[in-house]
């Protein structure tokens, strides 16, 4: 009886930590994917405004998202920091920030890197887009 409780009780524990890690990995899938559709999102309304080093996505998005001047988020060596912002998506914050490189007369990239803490906040997850507009 003892030997029949002790395995029913390893599976159990088995079947319920198996239910945690699953629980976990989409929780992380569903941060990854909205920090994906924000980094499009920001993108690509930015090259639909024509790339402008005044775009203000703050006041663009105001009324639609919980978007706000944020601090930190560098921009990569030899870009143009555009602006770093704090957006709410679902009681998630994510760090964006928004940059941009002059690549010839008539040709910018622009970029968009968006972070936020994994967990406990030790860890950061990144994801980072770029794309290219003709001016």
């Amino acid at each position: 009886m003892i030997l029949a409780l002790l395995v029913f009780s390893v599976m159990v524990l088995g079947a319920v930590y198996y239910r945690y890690l699953t629980v976990l990995t989409v929780e992380r899938a569903r941060q990854e994917l909205a920090a994906a559709d924000l980094a499009v999102t920001l993108i690509e309304t930015w090259q639909g405004s024509g790339g402008a080093g005044s775009f203000d996505p703050t006041s663009v998005f105001g009324p639609h998202l919980d978007i706000s001047l944020g601090v930190g988020g560098a921009e990569p060596a030899g870009y143009t920091l555009l602006g770093a912002y704090d957006v709410t998506v679902a009681n998630q914050t994510y760090q964006s920030t928004l940059y941009w490189k002059d690549l010839a007369s008539d040709l910018r990239e622009l970029g968009s890197t968006v972070s936020w803490p994994l967990g406990d906040g030790g860890e950061e997850k990144r994801y980072q887009l770029a794309t290219y507009i003709r001016r």
